[in-house]
């Protein structure tokens, strides 16, 4: 049995918590992205579903609900 190599850069679970920092931080802003896109876009806002998905994504983001926030808001 020869021993494992030395990993070179981070052990595998560092670098996927990395990556689910850097996803997080691109959801942020593709969140963001879209709110400024929408301040000049208010006709879908007051929708119901609109209002709706947003107090959702705000709760308890994930992929649907933010899914929908960009289907029904924009």
């Amino acid at each position: 049995h020869a021993p494992a190599p030395p990993t070179a850069t981070q052990p595998p679970d560092a670098q996927g918590e990395m990556f689910e920092r850097y996803k997080d931080m691109l959801h942020k802003q593709q969140l963001e992205q879209a709110a400024e896109a929408a301040q000049g876009n208010s006709r879908n806002l007051n929708s119901p579903k609109c209002q709706f998905w947003l107090q959702q994504n705000r709760t308890a983001p994930t992929d649907k609900s933010q899914a929908n926030v960009l289907e029904f808001c924009y």
